[in-house]
């Protein structure tokens, strides 16, 4: 492709703004560059259905990485918007750039690779429209952000991926499913993490799920599933022990200080990551604060831990649980009644002892948005008020 300009017509300013104009043709030459230095990534995990003899694929990007074309346009443009006048990147962008480089080690990226992806889009630049010293030192500090971020977990090994075999799978109602798996090697996350899973129902599709139970050497872990969209309800419905899951990339920060009390509100399978926090709690050495936790859900069969959880209520004098349902249904033979009708939000904002606390909300996007906004019209302050990231 011929060169548009001699580099020495454009400003910087103006030469991010001709990328961004030219991005989609960038991007092609890019991966031309690339595909022409033939990188091999590093060995990952794929997910694979229960019973197939399989061995992990000879290594190529081809396919261990597919970007959706609107991530990537989403994504450069983010990037150069972020780019200062003096060729850095303000924080936001940057943290961005070290957290990308982290999240596609799942792809077999390491930090060794930015140096070849560094070189091809100098040369991309380059080729297409002239590139100064000062755009390549900005090139070259964006891989370096990236590399760094994929640096970070190598030095501590934590691994890319973990290939984690299903042990389990329970259904504790129709909509709901639970899966027990083992990881190989061991994925350490925190509780009220997120880890990044892909699963031989949507192979090409990475999801957000939040282990229900604190992280182990043995790499046992259990994520609750509700059928919502194409990949939770793949789950649900296919799901069989001796199948392949892949599970990478810990991450989220939803966690109590253990200093005050606490106000925890679970709507659904949302309930999964304040149990694994929950569980942490209870096998701690030292006393924990007092935990109110407000668990909701649709109608009575979708309380789908109900009967653990009154378990806990029952051994543990500092947890106080409150069942919470939106409509009348038919229940379990054994339910016991549950404590309120309503939202799951209003209810915890009415009847919880939240101000003195820490109150972690966890669900869905529509449930977390609607119990900000009960606490925030009750009171709370919003510094308050803890909830994960995903969806």
């Amino acid at each position: 492709m011929a060169r548009h300009s001699s580099s020495d017509e454009y400003s910087f300013a103006e030469f991010l703004t001709l990328i961004e104009e030219h991005r989609h043709d960038l991007v092609q030459l890019t991966r031309a560059k690339l595909h022409a230095m033939d990188p091999k990534p590093m060995t990952v995990h794929f997910p694979h259905v229960a019973g197939a003899e399989y061995a992990n694929p000879t290594p190529d990007f081809a396919q261990t990485m597919e970007l959706d074309e609107a991530y990537l346009d989403r994504t450069i443009r983010f990037v150069l918007r972020g780019i200062t006048s003096g060729g850095e990147f303000a924080t936001d962008q940057a943290e961005f750039l070290v957290a990308t480089g982290r999240d596609f080690r799942k792809f077999g990226v390491g930090s060794q690779h930015y140096e070849a992806l560094e070189s091809a889009l100098v040369e991309a630049v380059g080729e297409y429209m002239g590139v100064t010293k000062k755009l390549s030192d900005t090139i070259n500090l964006g891989c370096s952000l990236l590399a760094y971020g994929a640096l970070e977990d190598e030095e501590v090994d934590v691994p890319a991926t973990s290939a984690a075999q299903v042990l389990e799978v329970l259904h504790p109602c129709d909509a709901i499913a639970v899966i027990r798996a083992q990881m190989d090697p061991p994925l350490p996350y925190w509780s009220g993490q997120h880890v990044e899973v892909r699963t031989p129902h949507t192979p090409q599709l990475w999801r957000a799920l939040s282990p229900a139970i604190p992280f182990n050497e043995d790499g046992l872990v259990e994520f609750h599933v509700r059928a919502v969209g194409p990949f939770s309800r793949a789950i649900v419905e296919g799901s069989q022990p001796g199948e392949q899951w892949v599970v990478a990339n810990p991450y989220g920060d939803l966690q109590i200080s253990g200093e005050k009390p606490v106000v925890m509100v679970a709507g659904s399978t949302g309930l999964a990551p304040v149990r694994a926090i929950l569980l942490d709690l209870i096998q701690s050495e030292e006393r924990p604060p007092m935990v109110q936790l407000f668990f909701g859900a649709q109608n009575p069969d979708e309380l789908y831990e109900w009967k653990g959880l009154v378990g806990f209520e029952d051994a543990f004098d500092w947890l106080d649980l409150y069942l919470v349902v939106q409509e009348d249904a038919p229940a379990p033979e054994d339910f016991e009644a549950y404590t309120a009708r309503g939202l799951v939000g209003d209810v915890a904002a009415e009847r919880g002892s939240w101000r003195d606390a820490e109150v972690l909300i966890t669900g869905g996007p529509e449930m977390k948005r609607h119990t900000v906004e009960a606490f925030l019209r009750a009171g709370a302050n919003r510094e308050q008020l803890r909830f994960d990231v995903p969806n």
